[in-house]
């Protein structure tokens, strides 16, 4: 007989949001609110909208949490929910975002400190999930401001910062920030944000191309993350360890790692994190020539990506799709992927934006088709920042394309170009 629909609660995916948001508001990891009746896994699966909890559930979560069972069920606010920036976040968390920026406004000018700076947290991260990441840096840097934010909060928000800067090409003030980050948590002895700072900066030397010191600095955490118990620590660490391998072109070890980042998700309700690794992973196994494998992962991981709305890791993928049916003699099936994911990139991030036009014109090329790959190639330069290393890539890949169609002094102007930017990555 089927299950009949739950009368206690709106849905399972906002009962759930709600409960999340009141946990990580009282500053409580899963394993702490758990309870005789709720364990961690359990409490993870309803965070997930997977499973519909009791009444008795609910009300034993509202008292851990600092709530009631009426608001986690439907969202009821009582005399009890008054907290301003509780209820922006538990907005932000279920989509309303126009009220959450709203509540964070009005929180923004508190007369305390602490009040305001998480206030500008909050509007720092719609700004950032929005894709604003000059607003975000201007919000974030000012939470962080008055250091009147508590360690997690502050934690979070250098996280943000950090990456936000990445975005937009400000590698130096980036990895100043998350060194910055990385040092107080050591200070503090807080290993898992230590754990996680380290693995930000790791990637950010991976993508300056600085592969010895990433490596350095990945190898002095690994048998810390391994034991440690979130598994998306463990999946971003092993996701960093296959990043570096394929700099420096050892795919074997490159799609191991991915794998296990992959395998850390892949029973948990991170979806789309394991996507994403399933990305990567199709990438090296394009990069090994193994494109039916290539293609299955794509396949899989394409509907999590579509779902979750990112445009941009939604392009990524299916221009993996097209490498594995370029490299299968598909052709046409190949071109009219490029075709429609090229122009998910057309209002992403400068850098994402780069790599994706970067990736269809190397894909054109391996089709023997110069003069779309040219362009796309010029549309990648034209894109990318300054200071990316793949820039490089595409300056040589030009230059090779007129090479090859014997326009030597175009060519060496583009060779140039690459040498140049090579040389000031290597030395910023």
């Amino acid at each position: 007989m089927p299950r009949r629909p739950s009368t206690h609660i709106d849905s399972p995916a906002a009962v759930g949001a709600r409960i999340r948001a009141a946990r990580e508001h009282a500053g409580l990891t899963q394993r702490q609110a758990a309870f005789d009746g709720c364990t961690a896994a359990y409490l993870s699966r309803v965070e997930a909208g997977q499973r519909i909890p009791s009444l008795q559930v609910l009300a034993e979560l509202g008292r851990r949490l600092g709530t009631t069972a009426a608001f986690l069920a439907s969202g009821a606010v009582t005399t009890e929910e008054r907290d301003e920036l509780f209820q922006a976040e538990v907005a932000g968390r279920t989509g309303d975002r126009a009220t959450a920026r709203r509540l964070y406004s009005d929180a923004l000018r508190s007369p305390s400190a602490e009040t305001s700076a998480k206030a500008a947290l909050g509007l720092g991260r719609l700004a950032f999930e929005q894709g604003d990441h000059e607003e975000a840096v201007e919000l974030l840097e000012r939470a962080l401001g008055p250091n009147a934010l508590p360690a997690s909060d502050r934690n979070a928000a250098v996280e943000l910062l950090g990456r936000a800067l990445a975005l937009l090409a400000r590698f130096d003030e980036s990895r100043a920030a998350l060194g910055r980050g990385l040092q107080a948590a050591c200070d503090a002895g807080d290993e898992v944000a230590a754990l996680r700072f380290s693995v930000l900066l790791a990637n950010l030397l991976i993508d300056r191309g600085d592969l010895a010191r990433a490596e350095e600095l990945l190898a002095g955490i690994l048998d810390a993350a391994r034991s440690a118990t979130d598994p998306v620590e463990v999946s971003n660490l092993y996701w960093s360890q296959a990043r570096l391998h394929a700099s420096q072109g050892r795919q074997d070890l490159a799609a191991r790692y991915a794998r296990l980042a992959h395998g850390a998700l892949e029973s948990t309700e991170h979806t789309v994190f394991a996507a994403r690794a399933l990305m990567l992973l199709a990438h090296i196994e394009n990069d090994r020539a193994n494109h039916a494998e290539a293609l299955s992962l794509a396949d899989e991981g394409a509907p999590v990506l579509a779902a979750a709305g990112n445009r941009v890791d939604e392009g990524m993928l299916l221009l993996e799709k097209a490498r594995a049916l370029a490299g299968l003699r598909q052709p046409e099936d190949a071109v009219g992927i490029i075709l429609g994911a090229t122009p998910r990139f057309e209002h992403a991030h400068p850098k994402s934006a780069a790599r994706g036009y970067a990736i269809a014109a190397g894909i054109f090329r391996e089709l023997d088709e110069p003069g779309r790959a040219l362009e796309l190639y010029e549309l990648a330069a034209e894109t990318a920042p300054a200071e990316d290393r793949h820039l490089a890539e595409v300056y040589r890949a030009i230059g090779e394309i007129h090479e090859s169609e014997g326009r030597i002094s175009e060519a060496l102007t583009f060779f140039k170009r690459a040498l140049d930017v090579q040389t000031r990555v290597q030395h910023g």
